[in-house]
Parts: structure tokens; C-alpha cells; sequence
């Protein structure tokens, strides 16, 4: 379960440091100014004056969108709008075992879902449905530079029931600044509840979560080919992963590169099935 969990936040700090391409921007025409006139003296031998009038050219300005990150990519910056795959978008990635298996699985975005009593964006890897391998998370980036999580929901077909689905939640749901790049953002402490049926009470795991970033000038090879200015970040999870309070505390490091227009390109991860998940087939 432990290695389930740790996608959450490969796929927040996955999202925590956009490097996209500026978003929509809206074109502003200012209007002519005033005609200038422009008086010739005429040549000596005539008594009256010449007048001419020119109309300076029209300038065109570019209004940049209003969802840039302050400090990342200027100029002019990153639009955050744009970072993310619109609905109904997918991607194809390989996933590698720990056994050094490799399967190509999609990974889907679905925007407005109603969940749990709200509007939730959903990203889906795999096949997440009963029997398959496969994840759900539930986001929202309805405000620029912050995600919001309310948690996810994993499948394996070596789940002890059938109908088994790991939740888990947060006590609410977590929003993440991320607006202050390259700056680390103070510890976020947060509790996460879980269960495996419907109605399954579940119990409650503490836990925090630390990123760092590093420099966004990475090469690397990829199914999908070279990929050249890569964002790596890598991130701790801690917290008392097993049974609740009580038990031994545990970190989970974890290492994530991004792309500004590629999304996600490689991570890291420990899951029970997957240990690293590339881009094959970028978002379309």
C-alpha cells in the first residue's frame, strides 16, 4: 500500500513545477493617433504655402495572460493553462517493472468529474477498474499556480478481493502553493484516510510532504526520443505509512522530470507493479 500511495505525490510534484509554453494571448490594436501636419515653406518666387498630412502607422501589442508564473520561465513566462492536457486528451506511457517487464498503458485527463460532493479534474493511468492495474487522481487547477487534491483511488489485479479499491483522501482537500519557484515551499502536513470497500471505515495516516527542485536543463533519452530542457524534481513523503499511529516512521523519495510542452516525461516511483513510467506517445 505504501508503494501505491507514493504515485499521489509523484504526480503533485509532477505537476507542482510547470515549464509549459505561454498560454492564449489576446491581441490589443491601439487606434491612430492624431494626423500630424507638416507645413513647406514654398520656393521664393510664390506668395502661399504648401501643406501635407501623414497618419502614423497602427502599433499592435501583445497583452500577455493573466496566469504566468511570477518567477518561472520569464520572460515572459509559463502559463498555467496551458501546462495542463485539456479534456479528453491522452498519452501513452511504458511502464517498467521491478521485475524489468515493460507494458505501454494510457494515461487519460477528464475535466469536471463529480466526486465526494465536488468538481474534480481526473487523470487516469492504466487500466483502473477491477481485475486491472491502474490509478485515479482527483485534482483541480481552477486557480493559477495552485493544485488541489482531494486523493486517488488504485487497482491491482493481486488485490485480496475482487472488488477492492485502495482510497485514500485527504481530511480535505490540500491545496499546494506553487507559485514561489525556485524557492521551496514550506512543509506541507496533511492527514490521509484509507479503505478498501465502500463501507469500509478505514483509518487515518499522518504524513508530510517535502519537494526540491533542481535545474531545468536535463537531457534525456526517452521512448518517446531525446528530450532536451528537462525540470527534474525530487521529493520526500514521510509519515506513519503502516497501520497508523504507533507505527515506525517511514520516507519515500521519489524523482520526477518535466517538460513545457511534453507534461510529464519520466518518473520514478515504488509501486507494487511499476518502478518507472516513460513517455511514449505525447498528449494529443
Amino acid at each position: 500500500m505504501r508503494g501505491l500511495r507514493t504515485l499521489i505525490l509523484v504526480t503533485v510534484a509532477a505537476l507542482a513545477v510547470t515549464v509549459a509554453a505561454c498560454g492564449d494571448d489576446d491581441a490589443t490594436s491601439t487606434g491612430p493617433p492624431a494626423p500630424t501636419t507638416t507645413t513647406t515653406l514654398p520656393p521664393a518666387t510664390t506668395g502661399a504655402s504648401v501643406t501635407t498630412t501623414s497618419a502614423p502607422p497602427t502599433t499592435t501589442t501583445e497583452t500577455a495572460p493573466d496566469d504566468l508564473h511570477p518567477v518561472w520561465g520569464m520572460p515572459p513566462g509559463i502559463s498555467w493553462s496551458e501546462f495542463w492536457p485539456g479534456d479528453g486528451e491522452t498519452a501513452l506511457y511504458r511502464a517498467t517493472g521491478r521485475d524489468g517487464s515493460e507494458v505501454d498503458i494510457p494515461v487519460t485527463m477528464s475535466k469536471g468529474i463529480e466526486h465526494a460532493g465536488g468538481t474534480w479534474d481526473r487523470l487516469s493511468f492504466g487500466a483502473p477498474e477491477p481485475g486491472g492495474t491502474g490509478l485515479i487522481l482527483y485534482l483541480r487547477d481552477d486557480e493559477p499556480w495552485t493544485l488541489t487534491m482531494w486523493g486517488m483511488e488504485s487497482y491491482a489485479p493481486d488485490f485480496p478481493a475482487a472488488d477492492w479499491i485502495l482510497t485514500e483522501w485527504f481530511d480535505e482537500p490540500v491545496s499546494f502553493g506553487l507559485a514561489t519557484y525556485p524557492v521551496d515551499p514550506d512543509r506541507i502536513e496533511a492527514g490521509m484516510n484509507l479503505k478498501t470497500k465502500p463501507d469500509d471505515p478505514g483509518f487515518r495516516l499522518p504524513m508530510y510532504f517535502d519537494l526540491h527542485y533542481g535545474e531545468a536543463a536535463e537531457t534525456l533519452e526517452v521512448p518517446y526520443g531525446a528530450v532536451e530542457g528537462a525540470l527534474h524534481v525530487t521529493a520526500t513523503w514521510g509519515g506513519e505509512f503502516i497501520g497508523g499511529e504507533g507505527y515506525a516512521e517511514e520516507t519515500v523519495d521519489f524523482d520526477v522530470w518535466l517538460h513545457p510542452e511534453l507534461f510529464l516525461v519520466r518518473l520514478f516511483i515504488q509501486t507494487n507493479d511499476w518502478e518507472k513510467i516513460e513517455l511514449v506517445e505525447p498528449w494529443t
